[in-house]
C-alpha cells in the first residue's frame, strides 16, 4: 500500500486566514487537488497493470471532521476500488479538513521498490498545496 495523508489545517498556519474560515471552501480545493494526482498516477503510471487491480486501488477521500466530504475511487475492478477504499477510511483524520491519497493494493509499494511509478512520483506536495492556495484565494 502507498498512503499518503494530510490534514491541511495542521499545514496552513493561518488556516483561518487561508481559507476565510470556510472549511467547505477548502475541502473542495483539496479535492480538486487529489482529483488532479489521481489522474495523473493512474494514467502514466509506468507498470504493467494485469489484473486492473492496482490502478483502480489508486483513489482519494477528503472528510471534514470525520465526515466524508468526497471520495473518488473507481476502475475496472472492484477489487481494486474497493482496496483503496478501504484503505483511505482506516487512515483518515477524524478532525478538521484532512485528504488522504491512496494506491491501495498491499503490493503497491513493493511495485515502486522495483523501480516503477505507482503513485508517490505524482505526489509533490508543493504543487499540491500551490494548487489549493490558488484555488481558496
Amino acid at each position: 500500500m502507498i498512503i499518503r495523508e494530510f490534514n491541511i489545517e495542521d499545514i496552513v498556519k493561518d488556516f483561518d486566514k487561508f481559507a476565510n474560515g470556510k472549511k467547505e471552501t477548502l475541502a473542495m480545493a483539496a479535492s480538486y487537488a487529489c482529483t488532479s494526482v489521481v489522474n495523473e498516477a493512474k494514467n502514466k503510471g509506468s507498470y504493467t497493470d494485469r489484473t486492473s487491480n492496482l490502478r483502480s486501488s489508486i483513489g482519494f477521500k477528503v472528510d471534514i471532521d470525520g465526515k466524508e466530504h468526497k471520495k473518488e475511487f473507481d476502475g475496472k475492478n472492484s477489487e481494486g476500488v474497493e482496496a483503496g477504499k478501504q484503505v483511505a477510511r482506516a487512515n483518515i483524520d477524524n478532525k478538521g479538513v484532512s485528504m488522504i491519497i491512496v494506491a491501495g493494493m498491499n503490493y503497491a509499494g513493493d511495485v515502486e521498490m522495483r523501480g516503477k511509478s505507482v503513485l508517490n512520483k505524482f505526489l509533490d506536495e508543493k504543487k499540491i498545496w500551490k494548487e489549493i492556495r490558488e484555488l481558496t484565494s
